[in-house]
């Protein structure tokens, strides 16, 4: 009788979730891909909070004042299990914190290296400025979804973005509109596709 052999588990695909505009709903799309991804699809999911300037993945699931968050993993302060928190919808997250001193945003990928054969998906929330946090979260995702909205200041902000992931060699995954109100103002799907050279 043959053996039977067991499945080797691939590991996790890195996506990070950007937008160099603030308020774009970047978080709200990280939170809801994460928990449909658990919840609906079954996947095994981490949420990451890229976002060190400025976090607030924790507070969009209800996680207020984690003891121990991304910035003591990067200052070396804690072990990466030990930031790891269990959401009752099913996927696991990472916070940051505003409270810790400024740390190495450029060990993220070390950190998310290390946890890719345990997850099917790491979602990272970025930054929405152009950063160090920005270019870490870039540099550890394997592919990237930028969110914008159908106004012009937020489509040229959606642009740098794009420019950006593609000087990095890190693959747009597609934009993701949000915010949309169909009124005469807004730009097209299309228009928003040339302008960005991505697609939506």
């Amino acid at each position: 009788m043959e053996k039977e052999h067991k499945a080797k588990k691939e590991p996790a695909r890195v996506i990070g979730i950007m937008s160099i505009k603030g308020g774009a709903g970047k978080t709200t799309v990280t939170s809801n891909l994460g928990a449909v991804l658990a919840s609906k699809f079954n996947k095994k999911v981490l949420m990451i909070d890229g976002n060190l300037s400025a976090p607030n993945l924790g507070l969009h699931v209800g996680l207020i004042q984690p003891e121990k968050t991304l910035n003591h993993i990067l200052s070396g302060k804690a072990l990466i299990s030990d930031a790891i928190y269990s959401h009752p919808l099913g996927f696991d997250i990472i916070a940051s914190d505003l409270l810790t001193p400024k740390v190495d945003a450029s060990r993220l990928k070390s950190v998310v290296d290390k946890l890719r054969m345990n997850y099917d998906y790491i979602l990272i929330d970025s930054s929405p400025a152009v950063s160090d946090e920005v270019v870490s979260t870039i540099a550890a995702s394997d592919g990237l979804f930028v969110v914008t909205s159908t106004d012009y200041p937020t489509l040229s902000c959606t642009m740098q973005a794009v420019k950006l992931a593609k000087s990095r060699k890190t693959p747009i995954l597609g934009l993701i509109i949000n915010k949309t109100r169909n009124k005469n103002f807004e730009l097209t799907t299309k228009e928003i596709e040339e302008a960005a050279d991505a697609p939506v």
